[in-house]
């Protein structure tokens, strides 16, 4: 999975890192620097405590590294020698990008997108709800992917915007079985068994128009539009990393980001069955979708 450029597309911007990108990431569209990414190998296993702050954050993955990600353009990794590339990866794409576009002002949510007629939608829940999983499933009956795990929220000159992050999708195994890809696909996280669904269909704007939250909720198969307060709530939540929202001084911006979020969307709660099934009258009647929208399969 490891490519052997150092230049890649990702939420937008132009990131250039001193070691190898995977190949699943987009390749740079631009000369122009936008993320400078270095990298050093330390001998210690005792890094600095994670700590969040409006233009800093110090991450620290106990054990193994530590990051610091500032201004919203620069970040440093220290890494212990036999640090899986993999991993170096997920950090990257994952905790690393979602802080550097916090500090960039976009609301950042613990979620996935797709894009279905042209129109986003934003997939939220617990972890284990299907969050992946749903995203995976609708872009196999057609919809194309925006992001999966880190959803950037940007507003635009007409509601708000999602950021496209990068055209992969990752699955439990018993997940990928479901969904017919029984030992199709490779392993990406040395630390977990998830495997990385590199998916066809792949949304071709950095910046995707969101029409629709859908907050999975286990057991409930029944969409229903949820209140304004139980929506603010449940955007609150699934902001990513929400804990540390507080002691960053960020937690204000990112409730009042939600708030307007919530005037400007349709904001649903359920589904947790029903999306996954071979059925998507319910889904496509909640969620309004055009009738000229034909699903694959």
């Amino acid at each position: 999975m490891t490519g052997s450029r150092r230049k890649g597309h990702l939420y937008g911007l132009t990131v250039a890192s001193d070691f190898d990108l995977p190949d699943w990431i987009l390749p740079a569209r631009s000369a122009d620097v936008d993320v400078h990414v270095s990298s050093a190998v330390v001998n210690s296993t005792s890094f600095t405590p994670t700590r969040i702050q409006p233009r800093r954050a110090r991450l620290s993955f106990e054990g193994w590294a530590s990051v610091e990600v500032t201004d919203g353009a620069f970040v440093r990794i220290d890494h212990i020698p036999e640090i899986d590339p993999r991993a170096l990866h997920l950090i990257l794409v994952g905790p690393v990008m979602a802080y550097l576009l916090q500090q960039r002002g976009a609301l950042v949510l613990h979620a996935s997108a797709v894009s279905i007629a042209g129109s986003g939608l934003v997939i939220l829940g617990a972890s284990g709800a299907g969050k992946s999983t749903t995203a995976a499933a609708l872009e196999g009956k057609g919809a194309s992917l925006i992001a999966d795990d880190v959803v950037p929220i940007l507003r635009a000159s007409r509601g708000f915007s999602s950021l496209r992050g990068y055209p992969l999708v990752k699955l439990w195994p018993d997940v990928a079985e479901m969904l017919g890809l029984k030992g199709r696909l490779p392993r990406i996280d040395p630390a977990e068994a998830k495997v990385g669904l590199r998916v066809s269909r792949f949304s071709t704007q950095d910046r995707n128009s969101i029409k629709w939250l859908l907050v999975l909720e286990t057991g409930n198969a029944d969409i229903r539009r949820l209140t304004a307060g139980d929506a603010l709530m449940a955007i609150a939540h699934h902001c990513y990393q929400a804990p540390h929202l507080i002691d960053s001084g960020l937690a204000v911006d990112h409730l009042r980001q939600a708030a307007d979020l919530v005037r400007a969307v349709a904001v649903l709660g359920g589904g947790r069955s029903s999306v996954l099934g071979s059925d998507l009258a319910m889904l496509k009647t909640a969620l309004d979708i055009p009738e000229g929208w034909r699903h694959a399969g």
